[in-house]
């Protein structure tokens, strides 16, 4: 999605994001999630969250959906970029574990201010 800032001179610059992470199993056997990890860098910090705890059910039938999701508030005044990695593991019943990885980035690219005229003599 977009997301489009009319000004920065508003009340508030911070705007709330909700991330919406959608485990779905579209395999052909259950999966038991095993890890389920989010990493956010944002400018030179980072910041890891263990999602698993989060998780309403860890064992997915063929088909079956599970969802969390999760708050995260930007600046729309300042220049960032927000770099969101998660991870998800999953084992079947015989097999190999099961790897995931999605990314979403947030680039916040703050409007221009125009000059401003200078102040004109009265005639």
């Amino acid at each position: 999605g977009s997301l489009e800032v009319e000004s920065c001179d508003e009340k508030s610059c911070l705007i709330n994001i909700e991330y919406e992470y959608v485990l779905k199993n579209v395999g052909s056997n259950s999966m038991v999630i095993t890890d389920f990890m989010r990493r956010r860098e944002i400018q030179s910090s980072v910041s890891t969250e263990d999602l698993f705890p989060r998780l309403g059910d860890t064992t997915l039938t063929v088909g079956e959906t599970e969802r969390v999701k999760e708050d995260y508030v930007i600046d729309v005044c300042l220049k960032e970029e927000a770099v969101t990695t998660v991870e998800v593991k999953a084992d079947p019943p015989d097999g190999k574990t099961c790897l995931d990885v999605d990314q979403y980035v947030i680039i916040v690219v703050p409007p221009t201010r125009p000059p401003t005229m200078p102040p004109t003599e009265p005639p």
